[in-house]
């Protein structure tokens, strides 16, 4: 400790003030404002009496439970400094050094995540207080056209504690045209964030293979066989490579979480005129044709689908005939 020439302790910076003071300057928040900041007293509304920072480190003492890593999944994560309020209140500072919180406004931690990766699932270690508490991984488009929307919406429930952290399983993909962050609001001051885990897999990724047989709608044994229909369509399973029979002969030749495949589409034994669209499991519709066919005709197209958990749906158009198909898969995105 320094004195000056009248002998009396000079205004001097403890360890921990220090490391502080770097603190602020590692999120941007320059220790040279801190007079902007001060009280009208002189003092620093984030320090106590003796200089030290107020509830450093706090709610970062007690165990957590992390939860497991999922194999192939590469991770982002961040810490309660990686926030910052939207607040103009000095005193929302110190707030973010106890778990992140601004009484009735939103803290934002913007997310750095290259385009094309694939977010698959979001944890967050927080709090809630008198009520469940929605944490939002928003996106925004650049050219600021059109409204934000949340993409992944993790509640805390109540009680929660930091130590028992909540995921959200997801599915999207990082576009460039878009910025992301993930925000809180704090209605109430019990509302903290104290960390954050996102899983992600790599912007996808062809994976040749030998090509195997995943569907053939002529074999007894696939799961719903026969002919499909005008206007029907059929929710095929394609992991599993299967025997001119039909039986399954290798099960899940690619994994389920592959993003999407290359196939070839076969329509044999064919009715009349019509078309055959391929499109994710879940899709409701499609207009798309990805094969055409006459009566009494075999022809094959090759072409790419999603997945959606390993299915994609079959739809058969609008016209007078009816076919059998085969699915041949040659390859997958992952």
């Amino acid at each position: 400790m320094t004195r000056n020439h009248e002998g009396t302790p000079e205004s001097a910076l403890s360890r921990r003030h220090l490391i502080s003071a770097a603190g602020l300057a590692a999120l941007g928040l320059a220790t040279s404002s801190e007079a902007a900041t001060a009280n009208a007293d002189g003092s620093d509304p984030n320090n106590d009496a003796a200089g030290n920072p107020i509830d450093l480190n706090t709610g970062q003492v007690s165990a957590r439970s992390v939860p497991a890593l999922t194999a192939g999944y590469s991770y982002f994560t961040g810490n309660q400094f990686a926030f910052h309020s939207n607040s103009n209140a000095p005193t929302d500072i110190r707030r973010i050094s106890s778990g992140a919180y601004s009484l009735f406004n939103y803290v934002v931690c913007p997310l750095h995540i290259p385009a094309g990766t694939r977010v698959r699932e979001v944890t967050i270690f927080g709090t809630a207080g008198a009520v469940p508490t929605p944490v939002y991984l928003r996106e925004y488009p650049l050219d600021d056209v059109g409204a934000s929307a949340a993409v992944v919406t993790v509640t805390l429930p109540v009680p929660s504690t930091a130590a028992a952290p909540v995921t959200a399983a997801c599915d999207f993909t990082i576009d460039a045209s878009r910025s992301y962050d993930l925000e809180v609001y704090s209605a109430d001051a019990n509302n903290k964030i104290f960390a954050f885990r996102i899983g992600m897999q790599p912007a996808a990724a062809f994976v040749p293979i030998t090509p195997y047989r995943a569907y053939d709608s002529r074999n007894a044994a696939v799961p719903n066989p026969g002919v499909i229909a005008p206007n029907t369509s059929r929710v095929v399973n394609i992991v599993n490579a299967i025997s001119e029979a039909g039986t399954i002969i290798t099960p899940n030749v690619i994994p389920s979480t592959a993003r999407a495949i290359t196939y070839n589409l076969t329509a044999t034994l064919t009715t009349g005129d019509n078309y055959l669209a391929v499109t994710p499991g879940l899709a409701p519709s499609t207009t798309v044709s990805a094969i055409n066919f006459a009566a009494n005709r075999t022809v094959a197209n090759a072409a790419t689908v999603s997945l959606d958990n390993g299915n994609i749906k079959v739809f058969c158009g609008g016209g007078t005939g009816s076919t059998h198909f085969i699915i041949d898969v040659t390859g997958y995105y992952i």
